[in-house]
Parts: C-alpha cells; sequence; structure tokens
C-alpha cells in the first residue's frame, strides 16, 4: 500500500536528485545530519514545517509539489 508518507518521499527524492546526485550533498547544503534527512526520502519521518521551507527552496518545487500535486515539474506523473 502506497501512503501520503511514501508519495511524499518518493517526490523528495525525485525533486532531490534533479539537483544532487546523492542524499548526503542535499542534507548538507540545508545543514542536515544525512540519518535524519534520509528518513524523509525513505517515509520514515515528516520534517518540520520550516525544514520543508528550506528543502523547497533549496530543490526549487513548492510545497505543493511535493505533498499533493501529481505533475510533471516535480519528475512524477501519476500516482508519485
Amino acid at each position: 500500500m502506497v501512503t501520503m508518507g511514501h508519495t511524499f518521499a518518493r517526490r523528495l527524492r525525485v525533486a532531490r536528485e534533479r539537483h544532487y546526485p546523492s542524499a548526503q550533498q542535499f542534507a548538507h547544503a540545508i545543514g542536515m545530519h544525512p540519518h535524519a534527512y534520509r528518513k524523509y526520502e525513505r517515509g520514515e519521518s515528516w520534517p518540520p514545517v520550516e525544514t520543508l521551507a528550506h528543502i523547497c527552496q533549496e530543490l526549487e518545487v513548492s510545497p505543493n509539489d511535493l505533498l499533493w500535486r501529481k505533475s510533471k515539474k516535480n519528475g512524477c506523473e501519476k500516482n508519485c
């Protein structure tokens, strides 16, 4: 079963891969410990609002792109 957390995680990973080859590099770029950031990409944790805003700014996406929309812009199309 795909949950909203896993949908967010998948969209986050796709958006991050467009700008950063590794989760570790991106985590350092936004001032996070890589282990904590990877939890977001695995769907194990949700970022606080402030962190989500920072992630979106760095990846040049809106929170809606990661949370709700099925759009081609964020690299995901259907059920992603």
